[in-house]
């Protein structure tokens, strides 16, 4: 037993001595203050849970790409459910890509990189510090499965062909033409259907401001 302070209120406490079979400590030992401070233990009774915040952060070496945690703690999401995180900045020079990955233990990973010359020290973000979304796997699923029960390859690749014009070519370039875009048909796009396209960040394409841009014909290919 042994006396607490707390302010000025005392009382005796029972500490549980280490036994020797403890795993870092060679003999027996008193967890307390200095073990507690230096650890920054945080001790959740009503879990019984005792975690260290020195694992709340990682180094990253300069010009380095490594995979840190991601906590979602603070949302309520359940185990395995899926998370897009969004390509950005974290502390303003490292680069996060975008990542669809899946809540294991109250986390996610994700994938980030240092393109500066010297390391960086990275506290473990929180998911409401990042932009997200969270994935709704049946709606997914049913897209998936509406998609392939439409999609009709060989209506696509006659399409396509009653779409070339192939009047100035002779009877081999015709027929070399007309295999291409057979094997190729997912490549060529008409107004009849969809262009899909990712969730990344889009970008602008710079052209010469007296040269029009090479989609400015309007064509149905």
């Amino acid at each position: 037993m042994l006396t607490v302070i707390n302010g000025n209120q005392s009382s005796e406490s029972e500490f549980h001595v280490v036994p020797t079979n403890f795993p870092t400590i060679m003999g027996d030992g008193i967890l307390g203050k200095p073990f507690l401070t230096e650890n920054q233990i945080v001790i959740d009774v009503g879990k019984g849970e005792i975690t260290s915040k020195l694992d709340d952060v990682t180094t990253i070496p300069a010009r380095c790409e490594t995979i840190i945690p991601v906590d979602v703690s603070d949302l309520q999401i359940q185990e395995h459910q899926s998370i897009l995180v969004y390509a950005q900045n974290i502390n303003n020079e490292i680069i996060c890509g975008n990542i669809l990955n899946k809540v294991k233990n109250h986390q996610i990973l994700i994938s980030i990189i240092n393109p500066t010359e010297t390391q960086i020290v990275v506290p473990t973000p929180k998911l409401t510090e990042l932009s997200h979304e969270i994935i709704n796997e049946e709606s997914i699923k049913h897209f998936i499965h509406t998609n392939k029960v439409t999609k009709n390859e060989q209506n696509r690749t006659q399409l396509l062909k009653n779409f070339l014009k192939t009047d100035h070519m002779n009877l081999e370039e015709k027929v070399s033409i007309e295999e291409l875009c057979s094997e190729f048909s997912d490549i060529f796009l008409s107004r009849r259907h969809w262009l899909w396209t990712g969730v990344g960040d889009g970008g602008q394409i710079f052209t010469s401001p007296r040269k029009s841009p090479l989609n400015g014909n309007e064509s149905d290919v």
